[in-house]
């Protein structure tokens, strides 16, 4: 009904990726960086950044992932990435019903390249890891994608236990894991300007911070730091939509269409004053920010993401590669229902895979994914050859050897019988 009556929203807490498509929800900006749909565009970024074209998906079943696994299948189809294996477990299977059903053999049969899409990101994912260390599946040439998929408050390490201790049995099964996550995805330091604030106020995180589980460090504070970002860009809209039109009921029209459209026929409204604009964060006392917000051409906020790398020799994971969005210029996010960016991908280290040489794995092996491709019959003939030759040289020496030796003791036989 927002869209019916003309006002705009701006949404600040994970909502379901059906709001992508702005021509059915015109009036609805959102702010959250854990969108569906912005962590299927980062994958896809990574996978192509790799020229990893060929992957498997793996995922459980009920509606939460079924709409997540829709969106990734559909980003990846734009970006050219086939998905050649798609393995559905239950959504209450534990890592021992997922190595009953088989289907983790046929991931050994079919993919290198495995993406991880769970309803319950941090639980199931800690089973399926389970699950295929003991498949033995963790070689140097598979590689398990974990794009960290969240609702509400933020899910600590899947590593870390409740009293925040470190669990080396379970983070050596995450070993050579890619977890995709924002920037600050294993750090706190995006809630140092919010605790500053509120320390000025008299205020403690346990004040303000409804989770009562020590694990979730950052609990539900992530919250609060989305919602100053949408009333700050709210205002800021709101401000250049009034200073440009002059009249106050301007800045409830929230009617969202092709921003260029608008400058056109000066007809201002505010979502278009939210498109592709950025507002930076909120700065505390000491001078820390909690980052840059970036609105693309659907008045949603563009990803600024991380790969991490989870290495067994490191307690903590290290950032592999930086996901930054890049405006396209000519193109309206309305008709090709897109935010009008592509990600670049900077690397932040190289030549960490655990391989001889420190490069990636291949999307498809070299001689397949069950060694059909390598015929090794010819080698088999010519190892076989050279050993028969070798056994028919060194008879014939021991023969020739043999004879030598009688034609010799006869000699000396003889002479002795004769003289």
């Amino acid at each position: 009904m927002a869209g019916f009556w003309n006002i705009p929203i701006i949404a600040y807490m994970t909502a379901s990726n059906s709001l992508t498509d702005k021509n059915i929800y015109k009036t609805l900006s959102r702010i959250s960086m854990r969108s569906t749909n912005s962590f299927a565009e980062a994958t896809a970024a990574l996978l192509n950044h790799y020229k990893w074209l060929k992957v498997a998906l793996v995922t459980n079943t009920g509606s939460v992932a079924y709409e997540r696994v829709t969106s990734f299948e559909e980003v990846f189809a734009i970006r050219g990435i086939s998905v050649v294996k798609r393995i559905m477990f239950d959504e209450n299977a534990d890592s021992a019903a997922m190595r009953s059903t088989g289907l983790i053999h046929e991931l050994r049969n079919n993919a290198r390249i495995i993406i991880c899409v769970f309803s319950s990101t941090r639980q199931q994912s800690r089973e399926f890891m389970s699950a295929t260390s003991s498949e033995r599946l963790q070689a140097k040439e598979f590689v398990f994608i974990l794009p960290w998929l969240q609702d509400g408050s933020r899910d600590a390490s899947p590593w870390v236990g409740p009293d925040g201790e470190m669990q080396q049995k379970i983070k050596d099964q995450y070993a050579n894991a890619i977890i995709i996550d924002d920037v600050n995805g294993f750090d706190n330091t995006v809630v140092q300007p919010f605790l500053e604030r509120i320390e000025l106020s008299g205020l403690k995180q346990e004040d303000v911070d409804i989770v009562t589980d020590a694990n979730l460090f950052e609990g539900n504070i992530y919250a609060y730091l989305y919602l100053f970002d949408a009333l700050k860009l709210y205002v800021l809209a709101a401000q250049r939509t009034y200073n440009s039109t002059g009249d106050p009921m301007s800045i409830r029209d929230g009617r969202l269409e092709n921003y260029k459209t608008q400058k056109k026929f000066n007809a201002m409204n505010l979502i278009p004053e939210i498109q592709q604009s950025n507002i930076s964060g909120m700065l505390g006392p000491s001078g820390v920010a909690s980052g840059k917000v970036t609105m693309d051409d659907r008045a949603d906020r563009a990803p600024l993401y991380r790969a991490f790398f989870v290495s067994p020799l490191r307690d903590q994971a290290l950032p592999m590669v930086n996901m930054e969005p890049t405006f396209v210029n000519g193109c309206d996010g309305l008709i090709n229902r897109s935010g009008c960016y592509e990600i670049v991908i900077t690397d932040l280290m190289t030549g960490f895979w655990p391989s001889a040489d420190g490069s990636m794995p291949l999307d498809d092996p070299v001689c397949g994914f069950r060694g059909e491709k390598c015929d090794y019959t010819l080698l088999i003939i010519c190892g076989a050859l050279v050993v028969f030759v070798i056994c028919c040289a060194s008879a014939i020496f021991g023969i020739n050897r043999y004879l030598l030796v009688s034609v010799q003791h006869l000699t000396i036989a003889a002479r002795t019988y004769l003289g």
